[in-house]
Order: C-alpha cells, then structure tokens, then sequence
C-alpha cells in the first residue's frame, strides 16, 4: 500500500496540480484511513470496509465538515485506483456524505476594513515591513486573493500598467485579476521601498526569502492588535466581504467566480445568501414595522 498511496500522492500533485498542503492534507486522510482499519492490500477494500470507516468517525464524533473531506479524499483516491486498473469496481458509489447545513461566510464590518488599512498617523519613516503586511491585507481585501496565492506570487504577475494581476489558483489554474485606483496606490508605495530589494516573490522577508501562510495569519493578527480592532477575522474572511462586496454592486456572478477562481458556480452561488441575509438586517434596522 505504501508505493500505491505514494504514486497517488505524486498523481495530485504533478497531474492534477494540487497544492503542497492539498496533497499533505490527503496523505494525512488517507494514512488514518490505512491504519485505523488495518488496510495491507487493495484486495480489502469493499463496502464493508468504508461503512466501519464511516462507523468509527462517527464514534469519534467527527464534525460533518471533517468527515466529508476524509470521505472526499477516499473518494478521489479509489477514483485513482479505478483509472490505473488496480481495482475494477468503482466503490467510490458507496460512499454516503453526510449532509450538513454550509454555514455562510463570516464577513468583515467596513469600518474594521477602513481601520485594519489605514496608514499610520505616526510621522515616521516607513518600515519595510510594515508597509508590506499593509500591502498584503489590502490584496486579500481589494482582489480576493487567498494566503498560498498571496505568499506564492512573483514580482512578474503585477501588471502595474494595465492594473491586473495573474493568479496561479487551485489545480494550478491561472486567472487574471484586475485592481483598482486604490490598491494601485497601495502597490506604488511597496514597490518604491521593496523595488531594490533582492528577493524571489513578490512578498518576501528582509533577508528575501519567502513567507509563510502561518506567517501571514500572525501578521493579520499583529495588524489587528496595533489598530485596537476588536472585530475577528481570517485571511478567508477577507476574501469572503471581497466577494460579496462585489455581488452587492451589481457584479454579474460568473465574473466573481472568475475573479475568486471557483471551479464551479455553485461555490460562489453561497454569496448570494450572505448578501439577502445582509439586505434582511438593513431593511430590519430602517424599517419602522419591520
């Protein structure tokens, strides 16, 4: 089984052009799944087999959310096992998803935006890095980017002329994202302190190497504690009132699905339900009957 889950692994990564944690995240997945139910061969894999799997996740209280992706990744890899004829039944059939009700995305309040962004009253000369976390926070804001994609863009992909940017996304799926008069203004400022700084993306440390996705979490959360801004949020939430700020205005939801690089129009489709929830709460606060 170890050649098999490694050729798997190697399969997601170079053919389908998974990320580095899609594919750890997998591995992980898969290996509790070999272990808990004590798989040496393919020829024990039936049925049987996914239902005591299902069973013992169930048993260990597993949230929904947690199963689905575990059964998401069994799916996909006796899919894989289908394809290079190493089984001949296709048993992914047999697995039941648990339903769940999706939670709509959590969004960020515009004057935690407006804090969150907002240049330094402190007459200083600007730090390098303080200019580069704010320059981060506002393409997360401004363009819907998510944390791999801002920590793995290269100084090639920002267009500052025709104001867009190229986006390797999930699967390695490119798409262009266009940037406003605003973030344009946020861009000239990084690249007029970072233009001479030797480093290998765009976003980099001191010494030019490369940051982190933890890395950039710290720094929301450092950025939040220096504004005094009390409201939660993730680099996701970011994206999340990115898109939604997008739907509000008018804009047509196949082009925000372009824009976050959603494989399917369903994924965006849960912003249309965030952006009635929002005009619910507006109409509850104005109206005198309401």
């Amino acid at each position: 089984m170890h050649n098999i889950l490694h050729n798997f692994t190697q399969y997601l990564q170079v053919e389908k052009g998974y990320s580095l944690n899609t594919v750890a995240s997998y591995r992980s997945d898969l290996m509790q799944f070999v272990q808990s139910m004590k798989i040496s061969s393919v020829i024990q894999l039936d049925v049987n087999v996914i239902n005591k799997y299902l069973l013992m996740l169930k048993k260990r209280e597993y949230q929904k959310t947690s199963m689905n992706r575990k059964l998401a990744a069994l799916s996909t890899f006796f899919k894989y096992l289908l394809r290079e004829k190493i089984i001949y039944e296709n048993i992914a059939v047999h697995i039941e998803f648990p339903k769940y009700k999706k939670r709509l995305p959590k969004l960020v309040s515009k004057s935690s935006i407006k804090s969150l962004l907002k240049e330094s009253d402190v007459v200083a000369p600007l730090k390098l890095n303080d200019i580069r976390n704010r320059t981060m926070l506002a393409l997360m804001y401004y363009c819907g980017l998510r944390v791999t994609e801002v920590v793995s863009l290269q100084i090639k992909d920002v267009n500052m002329f025709e104001k867009y940017i190229r986006v390797m996304g999930k699967g390695r799926k490119e798409r262009f994202v266009p940037f406003n008069s605003d973030m344009a203004e946020i861009f000239k400022l990084y690249l007029k302190l970072w233009g001479e700084a030797v480093r290998s993306n765009f976003f980099a440390k001191s010494n030019g190497g490369a940051l982190t996705r933890q890395r950039v979490w710290e720094i929301l959360k450092e950025s939040r504690q220096e504004k005094n801004i009390v409201e939660k949020m993730s680099p996701h939430t970011l994206r999340h009132t990115f898109a939604t700020c997008l739907l509000e205005n008018n804009v047509d939801l196949r082009y925000i699905q372009e824009m976050l690089g959603h494989c399917n129009i369903a994924t965006t489709e849960i912003y249309t339900a965030v952006s009635t929830k929002r005009l619910h709460n507006v109409f509850k606060k104005a109206h005198p009957r309401a």
